[in-house]
């Protein structure tokens, strides 16, 4: 049952749409390649901007192609890793609270984040931990938006796609995101 699942995954996975894509930064059409495939091996030609030296993906799922990786494919690569949960979840909880020791030592602590692609959140229990009420992000997996729901409670805002993001000014003191920046 195990293989057909992966099997399942991997055809699922090779026949998702790529759509080209210049830089999201500067609007440079060319770059120089440095990497053909993701770290989940699609094919995504990772490049350099000849314009402005950002490092992007030039290929990437148009939106549907996106759903369904996040919503079959993501969740299986995440969650199936052959260290234990236990240790995967520690060295999440120990790079968030990294990440705000970074933060703290230059501004000062924040009363509202938001996040752009939290995953399971980490970053946000962390902000929780240190006393930060008004929590907002958006992450596409659904099974991750779950567990944040369950960790976190109800009040924090959770979107599964920026679009759904209300149009209002969402008023934040620090936005975050961290290995989303190329996705966009």
């Amino acid at each position: 049952m195990k293989l057909q699942r992966l099997e399942a995954i991997r055809k699922l996975y090779f026949s998702l749409p790529l759509v080209p894509r210049d830089c999201p930064l500067c609007g440079g059409k060319s770059g120089s390649l440095l990497v053909r495939r993701d770290r989940y091996f699609l094919p995504i030609d990772v490049v350099e901007c000849t314009d402005c030296g950002f490092v992007h993906a030039s290929r990437n799922l148009d939106r549907e192609g996106a759903r369904q990786f996040y919503t079959s494919i993501y969740p299986w690569l995440i969650y199936r890793r052959p260290r234990a949960e236990a240790e995967y979840d520690l060295q999440k909880r120990e790079q968030a609270a990294f990440r705000w020791q970074r933060i703290l030592a230059r501004i000062d602590r924040p009363d509202s984040v938001f996040e752009l692609g939290c995953g399971d959140g980490h970053f946000l229990a962390e902000a929780r931990r240190l006393g930060i009420s008004q929590l907002a992000a958006v992450e596409p997996d659904s099974s991750s938006r779950a567990h944040i729901i369950a960790s976190l409670g109800p009040e924090t805002d959770l979107w599964g796609d920026l679009s759904d993001v209300p149009q209002q000014p969402l008023k934040s003191q620090l936005i975050a995101m961290f290995h989303v920046l190329e996705h966009l």
